[in-house]
This record gives C-alpha cells, sequence and structure tokens, in this order.
C-alpha cells in the first residue's frame, strides 16, 4: 500500500468518492479470502479487507483500476486515507 505523493491533487480526485463509514471491527481470516485473480474493475466502490505479499493487511475501499495499480482508500485505524496497492503485491481478498 503507498499513500499518494500528490495527496491534494488526488484529494480532488477522490474527495466525493470516499466511504461513508468506518470498515467493520472485526477482521475476516485468510482461510476465507478469494484469489486475487477476482479482483477486478467491476469491484469498485465496494468495501475489502486485503493481504499483500508482504504480510501487510488492511481494509481497502477501491475506486479506480489501471493495469499495474488499484486506487482507492485504506483504513489507517483512525480515518480512511487515499492510495494506492500495486496489482502485484495482493495475494488475497475478503
Amino acid at each position: 500500500m503507498q499513500r499518494n505523493e500528490n495527496q491534494s491533487d488526488m484529494h480532488n480526485f477522490l474527495k466525493h468518492k470516499c466511504p461513508p463509514i468506518s470498515p467493520p471491527t472485526i477482521l475476516p481470516r485468510l482461510s476465507y479470502a478469494i484469489d486475487k485473480n477476482n479482483f477486478h474493475r467491476r469491484n469498485t466502490h465496494m468495501l475489502f479487507y486485503l493481504w499483500l505479499n508482504n504480510c501487510q493487511e488492511f481494509w481497502f475501499f477501491p475506486i479506480g483500476f489501471t493495469s499495474t495499480y488499484v486506487q482507492g482508500y485504506f483504513w489507517d485505524s483512525e480515518k480512511w486515507t487515499s492510495g494506492y496497492v500495486k496489482k502485484e503485491m495482493l495475494y488475497a481478498f475478503f
């Protein structure tokens, strides 16, 4: 997961698409995860829990897909923060 370095420019693009509420406090188990190949453009504006290859895991609200990245918001324990995830880093999702 990467925070956008051009936060102000990206904020103008994302400001109306932020998730309306905080994510659930209960975290899903990896054993219930879905294969990363099923994570695609039709999964925008929905809440997902992501597991990355580097052992990071977090709630994510995707708003756009490119050939390399998924753009959206990730939950940082307090608030939604705009950023992106490289598709190659995705291990699984729920």
